[in-house]
């Protein structure tokens, strides 16, 4: 039986519940193709002293070495907070079509990606792809501010 948007939506909150309490940003995603998890990743950046060890990029790296593949064109990925600019190229490259979110940047007024949104630079880059947003939005948004609020940091 597929499972819903939330399911998988529910489980990426729980794994970005695990990676702020290591200290790490919020956030993980899980890359799905065929109703099954085949990639599943954490934000490291502050454990690992990696600014680029995103959710994302460790989902796709995941998903990659499980299929022995570079290309994700029938997987969707799950994440609770918008991808950033380096992510969303990560995500074209491995060839995802589409993506589920949580929270948008500017629901939280995050300032330091400027007017960013995936459909932008989804346009900028000629990259095609379905985004569903909004799925357990204020699940994440809580996760997310009470980060915020700790650490003084965008969002």
């Amino acid at each position: 039986m597929p499972q819903t948007h939330e399911h998988y939506m529910a489980q990426a909150i729980e794994l970005s519940r695990e990676a702020y309490n290591r200290g790490d940003w919020p956030s993980a995603a899980l890359v799905v193709q065929d109703d099954a998890i085949i990639g599943a990743g954490q934000n490291r950046e502050v454990t690992r002293t990696d600014v680029t060890w995103h959710a994302e990029t460790d989902a796709i790296r995941s998903a990659m070495a499980r299929l022995d593949s570079n290309d994700l064109s029938c997987a969707t990925l799950y994440v609770p907070m918008e991808p950033c600019p380096m992510c969303a190229y990560a995500i074209r490259m491995a060839g995802i079509r589409r993506v589920v979110i949580a929270l948008r940047h500017a629901t939280v007024k995050r300032t330091d990606l400027g007017e960013y949104t995936m459909e932008r630079f989804g346009s900028l880059v000629h990259w095609q792809f379905d985004l569903v947003t909004g799925v357990m939005e204020e699940d994440y948004r809580s996760l997310r501010l009470e980060w915020m609020a700790q650490h003084k940091l965008p969002a």
